[in-house]
């Protein structure tokens, strides 16, 4: 089973090398005919066909995927730039690879591990941490990086074709539950591990995180309020759950 973590890797492959949208493709060089077989195909102007098929026009030469396609494209071969080798236990829709997810939760319990899947009603992203996503977007975006707050995700989940195993160091936090900050002050932050702990929050415009010192098995952060107050932010260590959640004041 491939990673998750590789997965988000290879997506911002994709977004990097201006990787085009087709509806229906998974990773192939587009052509005419490639445009004119998914108009065909799936013929809805909102799909591959009508205006889509013109539009589509802007991809020829460039590698082309839709959103589910990015997952199946990246199953379906060894590395980023070669031919996807089809395999169709792999080839369903954004829908159903939700549906098949054991393991989904709702934005708000979002946790900070790259190769997490979002899911908005037919449509499919993948996060890469720090608050953002890499989403095969539409005909006329491509493949893109945005930002996970400012579009309409609906749920997160892991998929049940990707390897989630990778653990992270352990670690012990001084900190749980929700922690109320006032703007102007900071909160501090101890953290024992065995070696430098990545500390984030879900999304960068509530809170800054600064490293402050460490002493032997102890590293120490600052929260600092940048937001408005009544702003919330969950807290991240290490690529785990939630550890707790910030709320300004």
């Amino acid at each position: 089973m491939k990673s998750a973590e590789s997965f988000a890797k290879f997506a911002q492959r994709a977004a990097t090398a201006g990787t085009g949208y087709v509806y229906g493709a998974l990773g192939q060089i587009c052509t005419t005919a490639l445009l004119d077989q998914k108009a065909r195909q799936y013929p809805d102007d909102n799909l591959a066909g009508g205006a889509m098929r013109r539009v589509g026009d802007k991809w020829i030469g460039h590698r082309v995927t839709d959103c589910i396609g990015l997952l199946k494209w990246y199953l379906m071969t060894d590395k980023f730039g070669d031919d996807p080798h089809y395999i169709a236990a792999y080839d369903h829709g954004a829908n159903q690879h939700y549906a098949e997810a054991r393991e989904k939760g709702p934005m708000s319990t979002l946790s900070e591990i790259p190769g997490i899947c979002l899911h908005m009603d037919g449509h499919f992203g993948v996060y890469i941490g720090n608050g953002l996503a890499i989403e095969a977007r539409g005909t006329y975006y491509g493949v893109v990086k945005t930002r996970v707050a400012n579009r309409p995700w609906t749920a997160w989940f892991k998929s049940i074709w990707l390897d989630y195993s990778a653990s992270a160091p352990s670690y012990t936090c001084d900190t749980s539950g929700t922690v109320t900050i006032a703007r102007g002050t900071a909160y501090q932050v101890e953290i024992t591990a065995a070696d430098t702990p990545q500390v984030v929050a879900g999304t960068t415009d509530i809170v800054t995180v600064l490293p402050r010192n460490s002493s032997g098995n102890k590293w120490y952060y600052y929260i600092v309020p940048i937001g408005r107050p009544g702003g919330k932010v969950g807290i991240y260590i290490n690529g785990g759950p939630r550890q707790f959640i910030v709320e300004i004041k």
